[in-house]
């Protein structure tokens, strides 16, 4: 099992992600303070197969979001 990072652009998402992650896996995660950017790095553990294959759907999720303006 492996650690993963992922930088959020704003507070809200990562706690979205976060919230979502926590539910998925029933394990943590360390959320940084808000970068002056406005930015926020999640650091997730235990990621194996399963667990990536949430993250990359995740961000494929926010892809999409972010194409039709949602975000």
């Amino acid at each position: 099992m492996n650690t993963a990072t992922l930088t959020f652009t704003d507070r809200d998402t990562a706690k979205d992600f976060t919230s979502r992650w926590s539910c998925h896996t029933l394990t943590g995660h360390n959320t940084s303070a808000t970068h002056e950017d406005g930015s926020v790095v999640v650091k997730v553990y235990n990621v194996g197969d399963e667990e990536k294959a949430f993250i990359d759907a995740y961000i494929a999720g926010l892809a999409v979001r972010s194409y039709k303006g949602e975000l």
